[in-house]
């Protein structure tokens, strides 16, 4: 493969800051108001995310406190990172309890269920007036057996439901990962501050990925890392077996701060 050198990549980037530029204004950046950024993180998911999983994190909270079940160890490492990636307020522990009582929900109503029809076809009522049961026939002994196969196979997708929302979420923030390393070398070119440079990306980019950035500022707030190297690397850390390159960036960002 061959090599880029300094000029071209310097070329590439004045031509995407000319770009950006038309809609962000440099000399603003010094007095960017980004105190707000990362404490409006609660506010700004509960805006972001589709209410479909906003109820689903009712849900899954309100069955851990009624049944509460532990996933196996190599699912609730899944469960976890998948929970973090989508920005999700519940644990493994309130998944695999919704995905359960859910399943004896629809035990229980499918049981309900045949008990009526079997009511209104005749057979109960033949009972009271011909004092004998009708015979069964063989769609009645199949509908247990129906049933039991049905929320087999429903107890897997339902506990898997985060790792489907950490998808769609990796899919839509990968569209935007050229954006935010543009936005970020933009600023740094003007002011060399990663923390104010990942502000400055959130502001602009948009979301998922400004909520992510969001997240790894709010991460040093409420001090899970101690500095916002700790908390960035550690979000990077969840991209390396996706996005590579947008890892890498990112590393040579800070290195470029030594």
């Amino acid at each position: 493969m061959e090599k880029i050198s300094k000029e071209e990549i310097s070329e590439i980037l004045n031509k995407y800051q000319k770009k950006l530029g038309e809609n962000v204004h440099l000399d603003e950046l010094e007095h960017f108001p980004g105190d707000s950024f990362s404490r409006e993180y609660k506010l700004f998911r509960k805006q972001t995310l589709e209410k479909k999983i906003s109820r689903y994190e009712v849900l899954c909270n309100f069955a851990e406190k009624i049944i509460k079940l532990s996933p196996k160890e190599k699912d609730r490492e899944k469960l976890n990172i998948s929970i973090e990636k989508a920005h999700l307020n519940i644990n493994p522990e309130g998944v695999i309890s919704f995905a359960t009582l859910m399943t004896i929900f629809v035990i229980l109503f499918s049981i309900l269920l045949g008990v009526v029809i079997y009511i209104f076809s005749g057979k109960a009522i033949g009972f009271f007036v011909e004092g004998s049961l009708k015979p069964l026939t063989t769609a009645t002994y199949l509908w247990p057996l129906a049933v039991l196969i049905f929320t087999v196979f429903m107890i897997k997708p339902i506990a898997n439901y985060p790792l489907r929302i950490a998808n769609k979420w990796r899919l839509r923030a990968s569209n935007q990962m050229v954006l935010c390393i543009l936005y970020i070398v933009m600023y740094m070119r003007h002011t060399s501050n990663l923390e104010n440079a990942i502000i400055f990306a959130g502001e602009h980019v948009g979301n998922p990925l400004a909520l992510d950035l969001r997240k790894v500022l709010w991460d040093v707030e409420t001090g899970k890392f101690v500095t916002i190297k700790e908390s960035l690397d550690n979000y990077l850390e969840g991209w390396k077996g996706d996005n590579l390159e947008f890892v890498e960036s990112f590393h040579l960002i800070e290195s470029s701060l030594y």
